[in-house]
């Protein structure tokens, strides 16, 4: 099987992974796979966007957007949730 010069994901006969368009397309549907297996979505307290409690081998849970994003890095409310 070949492989994406983009991003290195395995390409299928016919497809259109081969542009950067097809890449971010395949990444986002792998990443938003995953975290479908690890949970189910949820709602942002603070904006109301889309997110994903992904717990660290540390057992600290975070929220992370469909694209793998830390969601603290995009929330504007993202202060409010800081611990003291």
């Amino acid at each position: 099987m070949n492989t994406c010069e983009w991003c290195g994901l395995p390409t299928r006969a016919g497809g259109n992974h081969n542009s950067i368009n097809g890449c971010v397309a395949a990444l986002k549907k792998n990443i938003t796979n995953l975290f479908k297996q690890i949970g189910e979505p949820s709602q942002c307290r603070g904006c109301g966007a889309e997110i994903y409690w992904v717990v660290h081998r540390s057992g600290k849970r975070a929220p992370y957007t469909p694209l793998g994003l830390n969601h603290f890095a995009d929330c504007p409310a993202a202060a409010s949730f800081k611990k003291d």
